[in-house]
């Protein structure tokens, strides 16, 4: 399969959508995948949305690494 630039656009929307579900817009992130889904076959879109979720929590932990307070969670 060759990507084209409906490919793309529409991975370029849903790794935004996944990224902004990330950063606190829950429940959004879950239209993603089946996003690139209907623009290639299923198999497809999770081998190439796999790796971007992969790589979003580490990012993001360390992002928000030195504003974490362990007394704050302490109940």
């Amino acid at each position: 399969m060759t990507p084209d630039l409906l490919f793309y656009a529409v991975a370029a929307v849903a790794v935004t959508i996944l990224g902004l579900s990330k950063g606190g817009f829950a429940g959004i992130g879950m239209v993603s995948t089946p996003m690139v889904a209907a623009a290639t076959d299923p198999i497809t879109a999770a081998g190439f949305m796999l790796p971007i979720m992969l790589v979003h929590d580490p990012v993001a932990m360390a992002m928000y690494r030195r504003s974490f307070d362990a007394g704050s969670c302490a109940g």
